[in-house]
């Protein structure tokens, strides 16, 4: 299956669920794009989570790549471990600690109601900030949260060793697990 089959595969799923993306680090970026370009441009209003670039970086990047940014809302866990000073911003919350996935729970509870999609960057990130037990903890948590709300959800994750674990706990509870 192609790249263009790929987005497609996950843009055209009718049933609400979790999808496992695992992409190998050489076109992160790119497919992460090509992902939320395709979810936000039909419409879907959804919810995406970064642990690796900065809300203000990601959503010039996304904007600058033809992404309907105003069908997303941003929860931004990097920029303030950064020690870079936030201001507030409609379409983005800020949580201070990339370690905070209780903190990430109580956000997306109150975001995820009436939207389509959440887009998550990246378990790889979590799992460099948390135990892998409590990331495997979260995400079962979360998508049996995402399924509550009728919402679709993309899990990212790296294609490398150090994440096989995760992927294979993950991959239990997703609908589905697409290779790139």
């Amino acid at each position: 299956m192609n790249m263009k089959d790929k987005v497609k595969s996950i843009t055209s799923r009718k049933e609400k669920g979790v999808i496992l993306l695992t992409i190998d680090s050489s076109n992160y970026l790119d497919t992460n794009t090509k992902m939320v370009k395709a979810l936000a441009n039909s419409g879907l209003r959804g919810v995406y989570v970064t642990l690796n670039y900065p809300y203000g970086y990601l959503k010039k990047k996304l904007a600058e790549s033809g992404v309907k940014v105003e069908n997303i809302h941003f929860v931004d866990m990097i920029t303030k471990a950064s020690g870079i000073q936030t201001e507030k911003k409609e379409d983005c919350t800020f949580i201070d600690n990339p370690a905070g996935l209780t903190d990430l729970g109580i956000v997306l509870a109150g975001l995820l109601p009436g939207k389509d999609f959440l887009f998550l960057d990246s378990l790889s990130t979590m799992l460099l900030r948390n135990e892998s037990r409590s990331v495997e903890k979260f995400s079962q948590f979360l998508s049996a949260r995402v399924r509550a709300y009728g919402v679709k959800a993309v899990f990212v994750s790296l294609k490398r060793k150090e994440d096989e674990d995760i992927i294979k706990t993950v991959s239990q509870f997703a609908d589905e697990v697409i290779l790139v």
